[in-house]
């Protein structure tokens, strides 16, 4: 004989159950989001999340509204692909238009004219021992102690590649990966 008090307690015990609900929250410009295309996400050390646009410059929301930057209050250029910060609090932003550094005392901005390879920048990454990695349409390069682009060589395809992604892993190997006619996708060790 079956005990159907087994199947009533089953039976609650399921219908009773909840699972893990998210709530979701999507912004647009009538909330303050500078432009509706977002290229990049990024949560700084104070907890504000920065939203990179296209041309429409960065959002920097902190829960309940957004401060815009564009060029019209010192932003380098109105589209950003990339942003990330080092243990300073130094902003970096990758741009159409180059890179910026915005310092707690002073911005920097770097270009073809002092030493990048391309001016569109697609990925800044600050890896664990704070130096400063870009990914540009024309190959990967970073900054020296000095605040000097460097042109990472030693692979033709890397040089020649649009790099998009540029990732640290655990160790001391970093992926990039890009695009050119053949190929995407490298690795490379510093």
């Amino acid at each position: 004989m079956r005990k159907p008090w087994l199947y009533i307690i089953l039976f609650y015990t399921t219908v009773t159950t909840y699972a893990q609900t998210y709530d979701f929250r999507n912004y647009n410009v009538e909330d303050g989001l500078t432009q509706s295309q977002v290229y990049c996400i990024f949560q700084d050390s104070k907890g504000y999340m920065w939203f990179g646009t296209n041309t429409g410059g960065v959002s920097k929301f902190d829960g309940k509204t957004f401060q815009n930057y564009t060029p019209e209050n010192g932003l380098l250029s109105t589209t950003v692909y990339s942003i990330d910060e080092d243990k300073h609090q130094n902003m970096y932003f990758g741009t159409y238009d180059g890179l910026q550094i915005k310092g707690k005392f002073k911005d920097f901005r770097f270009d073809t004219s002092n030493g990048l390879p391309n001016n569109t920048v697609f990925k800044v990454l600050v890896d664990k021992t704070e130096k400063l990695w870009i990914g540009t349409q024309h190959g990967v390069c970073y900054l020296n102690e000095n605040r000097k682009p460097v042109k990472f060589t030693g692979n033709k395809l890397l040089e020649a590649s649009a790099i998009f992604t540029i990732y640290e892993d655990n160790g001391s190997s970093f992926l990039c990966s890009g695009l050119t006619p053949t190929h995407s996708g490298k690795t490379f060790s510093r």
